[in-house]
C-alpha cells in the first residue's frame, strides 16, 4: 500500500508496471504437512497480479491459462522493450495484458524440487538412500491431471485433480490410467528437452558474424 501511495503522489503510478506474486507457497496443515517442500499443489499455486498502465481496459480481468514464474522476467523485458535472452525459458505474457491469447501457449505447467543436501544428507536422502544428484522430482500439472515423476527409480504418482482436487488418491498403478501416465511422462520428457540449455544453440556464423534466431 506504501508504495501504490508513493508512486500515485510522485505521478509514477500510470507509467508504473505493478507485479504481484511469491515464489513459493506454503502447507498450512495440508496432508499433515508444514513448509514448501513437498510435491502439492498448496506449495506451488502462487499468485500472479499484474497491473499493466498501458491496459486499463483489462484491469481487474482474471486469466485461467498456465503460466509459471519464469515467465515473469521476460515480461518485464518485454514490456521496457528489450529482447529476452535465449537462455531463459519463460514467455512474455504481455498478450494476456492486451487481452489476447498467444498461438500454441502453454497448456501445463512445469516445477522442479532437489531434496538433497551437498553437505549433511537430507532425510530423503538418507532414508530412500538417495544420491545427491538423484534426490529430485519434478512434476508437470494440467488442468485434469498432475504428473510427479522421482529420480532415483522411486514410483511416480498420478491425480485426477478433476476427481481428487486434493491430491489424496495415487493413480499410477492403476491400469485404467497407463495410457495417461504414459502421455505426461512423455510430455514432461518433450518438455525437457526443448528446454535444455541454449546459451550457444539457435545461431550460426555468416561472413559477418554470429547470426542468432528467435525460436519463435
Amino acid at each position: 500500500g506504501r508504495v501504490m501511495t508513493f508512486l500515485k503522489e510522485t505521478g509514477q503510478w500510470n507509467n508504473t508496471l505493478m507485479i504481484v506474486t511469491a515464489d513459493h507457497g506454503e502447507m498450512l496443515g495440508d496432508h499433515h504437512s508444514w513448509g514448501k517442500s513437498n510435491i502439492y499443489d498448496a506449495a506451488y499455486h502462487v499468485p500472479l497480479i499484474i497491473r499493466d498502465p498501458d491496459n486499463a481496459a483489462q484491469h481487474g480481468k482474471t486469466v485461467d491459462d498456465f503460466t509459471e514464474t519464469v515467465d515473469v522476467t521476460p515480461t518485464i523485458l518485454d514490456w521496457i522493450g528489450r529482447r529476452t535472452p535465449i537462455e531463459m525459458d519463460g514467455k512474455s505474457l504481455r498478450p494476456f495484458l492486451a487481452g489476447k491469447t498467444p498461438d500454441l501457449w502453454k497448456d501445463y505447467s512445469f516445477s522442479e524440487l532437489d531434496l538433497g543436501d551437498p553437505q549433511t544428507p537430507s532425510l530423503w536422502q538418507s532414508e530412500m538412500g538417495l544420491s545427491l544428484r538423484d534426490a529430485n522430482l519434478a512434476i508437470l500439472r494440467e488442468h485434469q491431471f498432475k504428473l510427479v515423476h522421482f529420480n532415483g527409480g522411486i514410483a511416480p504418482m498420478l491425480f485426477d485433480l478433476a476427481a481428487d482436487p486434493h491430491e489424496m488418491e495415487n493413480l499410477a498403478n492403476d491400469p485404467s490410467h497407463a495410457a495417461t501416465l504414459l502421455r505426461l511422462t512423455q510430455k514432461m520428457l518433450n518438455h525437457r528437452m526443448t528446454f535444455a540449455e541454449h546459451s550457444l544453440s539457435d545461431m550460426h556464423l555468416s561472413e559477418t558474424g554470429v547470426v542468432n534466431y528467435d525460436p519463435d
